[in-house]
C-alpha cells in the first residue's frame, strides 16, 4: 500500500464539508505528484478534492521527509448507507517512449524443409529453404548451420557460417563412421539486405547416419 493511501485520514462536519489529510514522500512528489479524488456510492462520480500543502507552521512539528496535504470538498450526500471512496491518481499522464529502428530489428522466421542427402562421393549435402515471408530478402540472408552426433550436446556442435546459399556440403572426412548425426540451421538478414537483426529461431532438425567404415 502506498504512503499517500496509508496516511490518508478523512472526516466530515455532518453538514456539507469533507476534510482529508495525507502525505507523500518529498522525493516521490518531486518526480510525480498525486491528486486525491473522492467518490460516493450515490453519484458514482470521481470528484477532485481541493488540496493545499501544509507548512511547518500549520503542522506545528519539525520538518520531515514528507510533503503534507490538507484537502476539502463539499457533498450533498450525508447519511447512513452513503459510502465514500477515495483514490489517488498521478498529476500527469505516465508514458514511455522507445524509438525503434525497424530496419535494424528484423528477425526472420526459421528456415524450413531442412534435409540431408548422401552424395556419390560419400559426402553429405544439407539443403533448406528460406521461410515463407523471408524470400523477399533473396540471397541476402546469412545462415548458421550446426551439426553434432546425436548424443552430444549442442554446446559441443560444429558451427558453419554461410551466406548467399541454402546448401551446405559436409565432407565425410569430418564425420565419424557409423554414427548418428543431427543438424539444424537458423537465419538472419545479411548486410547486403539493408537490414540487420538477431538470428531466427532454429529450424526443425534433420538427422542422418554415416556408413560404417567410411574413410
Amino acid at each position: 500500500e502506498s504512503t499517500p493511501m496509508k496516511s490518508l485520514t478523512c472526516y466530515n462536519d455532518y453538514n456539507s464539508q469533507v476534510t482529508c489529510t495525507w502525505r507523500e514522500h518529498s522525493e516521490a512528489h518531486a518526480l510525480i505528484g498525486m491528486i486525491l479524488y473522492q467518490r460516493d456510492n450515490i453519484t458514482m462520480k470521481n470528484k477532485k478534492m481541493l488540496c493545499k500543502q501544509q507548512t511547518e507552521n500549520d503542522l506545528h512539528e519539525a520538518p520531515d521527509s514528507y510533503v503534507h496535504w490538507v484537502c476539502h470538498t463539499t457533498t450533498d450526500n450525508f447519511g447512513i448507507g452513503v459510502d465514500d471512496v477515495y483514490s489517488f491518481k498521478p498529476n500527469m499522464m505516465l508514458q514511455a517512449e522507445l524509438n525503434v529502428d525497424l530496419f535494424q530489428n528484423v528477425q526472420t522466421l526459421p528456415p524450413q524443409n531442412l534435409s540431408v542427402s548422401l552424395m556419390g562421393s560419400g559426402d553429405f549435402l544439407l539443403t533448406w529453404e528460406a521461410a515463407d515471408g523471408s524470400q523477399g530478402l533473396g540471397n541476402a540472408l546469412e545462415y548458421e548451420v550446426t551439426y553434432k552426433r546425436e548424443w552430444e550436446s549442442w554446446e559441443k556442435a560444429a558451427s558453419l557460417l554461410l551466406s548467399n546459399t541454402t546448401r551446405c556440403h559436409l565432407s565425410h572426412e569430418d564425420l565419424v563412421p557409423g554414427s548418428s548425426y543431427v543438424a539444424r540451421v537458423r537465419a538472419r538478414p545479411g548486410w547486403a539486405s539493408g537490414f540487420s537483426g538477431p538470428y531466427s529461431e532454429w529450424s526443425t532438425e534433420a538427422s542422418w547416419e554415416t556408413p560404417e567404415g567410411s574413410v
